[in-house]
């Protein structure tokens, strides 16, 4: 029986995580850039 390996992210908590770390560090002015979906 073959195995297999996954990775998976959840990018809605990770930028969730990554702004709440911004804002106890202080920051105020948060932007996001992001690219084209497809």
């Amino acid at each position: 029986m073959a195995t297999a390996n996954l990775i998976q992210d959840n990018s809605l908590l990770g930028g969730d995580m990554a702004t709440q770390y911004l804002i106890d560090q202080g920051h105020t002015r948060i932007a996001c850039i992001a690219g084209p979906l497809d």
